[in-house]
């Protein structure tokens, strides 16, 4: 069996316990107050950026400026003007992220925000000791780490290898193998692959499907995602593909003997948004009720295009993979 890490690299020790929780803590402050949802992962760094410059929920400015080299980005803390300054290395700042210096970058960027975050700049660097320095770097790796790379998130990756992971969550093959062994989840590096879709990370779709339900894509030799996401039926219904409860007003279908709610008229199938365009040759295939798309001919289903689902980016409460049911079968 595997190590599930390797104690001379593990660097949590550095960190003080209540300075972990601290850094859940302002984590959480973070991500909702920049509203980040699921759609927003893997995160790229220069739109986030250019969220924290535009709300201005931090006072915060940025800009890309010649630095040494041994420098990918530096922020500093103005108090006179009360803002956060970063200056971006621009021989580093090559965008879209194409190299592994670019996915470090990245990494570089999260963790100059931890800085911010985690409020180390408030106190100047010069009246700190080397111990006190080394522990806010730590920490603000851990940050980085856990912003970039939730362990939700990795705990639910197929692991194809680590470059392949590492490039989907845009950060270095070093950075992922680091956040592994802080997590002590090395042994994820072998774990048993599940086909995914390769936008939104769906891993159920019903036997006969050609698209994904969730995010619309046709499926034929996309199923090698890198996440591994469950989407939840919001809507539980019976073997038959109806609803048992109205999605709009929530009355009680289960002796339900017509094709609507008897109370606001919402039909009780997720039919394919082109079964009621009164052509007889357009597709009629009642999906499952988490599908925002087709599985059969990828438009837009009944549930989704009249408000019923939430678009899947906006899908916040995914969790792991679920074994695959009766309805479902792994492609």
């Amino acid at each position: 069996m595997r190590e599930s890490y390797m104690p001379k690299y593990y660097t949590l020790d550095y960190i003080p316990e209540y300075r972990k929780q601290y850094i859940d803590i302002r984590l959480q402050w973070f991500v909702k107050t920049y509203e980040l949802k699921n759609g927003d992962w893997p995160l790229d760094c220069v739109s986030l950026l250019k969220r924290m410059k535009k709300t201005q929920k931090i006072p915060f400015t940025y800009g890309c400026v010649q630095l040494p080299n041994k420098y990918d980005a530096l922020t500093e803390y103005v108090h006179s003007q009360d803002v956060y300054i970063m200056q971006i290395n621009i021989n580093k700042a090559k965008y879209p992220f194409e190299h592994s210096k670019d996915r470090r970058l990245n990494f570089t960027v999260a963790h100059e925000i931890g800085h911010i975050v985690l409020e180390h700049l408030l106190i100047p660097r010069s009246l700190k000791s080397g111990i006190e320095l080394s522990i806010e770097e730590h920490e603000a790796n851990e940050f980085a780490g856990r912003l970039l790379m939730p362990e939700k998130m990795l705990c639910s990756c197929n692991y194809y290898s680590i470059d392949t992971v590492a490039q989907y969550f845009i950060v270095s093959r070093s950075a992922l193998w680091k956040r592994l062994n802080n997590m002590k989840r090395l042994d994820l590096l072998n774990s048993r692959k599940i086909q995914a879709c390769s936008r939104c990370g769906n891993t159920r779709f019903s036997i006969f499907a050609r698209f994904c339900g969730i995010c619309g894509q046709p499926i034929s030799n996309r199923l090698s995602g890198i996440r591994r996401v469950y989407y939840p039926e919001v809507y539980p219904m019976d073997q038959c593909k109806r609803v048992t409860s109205c999605p709009r007003c929530n009355n009680d279908l289960r002796r339900n003997v017509y094709d609507k709610c008897s109370i606001c008229g919402t039909h009780i199938f997720n039919f394919c948004s082109s079964f009621f365009g009164g052509n007889a040759d357009e597709c009629s295939y009642a999906n499952p009720s988490n599908c925002r798309f087709c599985e059969m001919c990828g438009r837009p289903t009944y549930f989704f295009e009249k408000g019923l689902l939430k678009p899947w980016q906006e899908a916040d409460d995914f969790c792991y993979v679920a074994e695959s049911s009766e309805e479902y079968i792994e492609n």
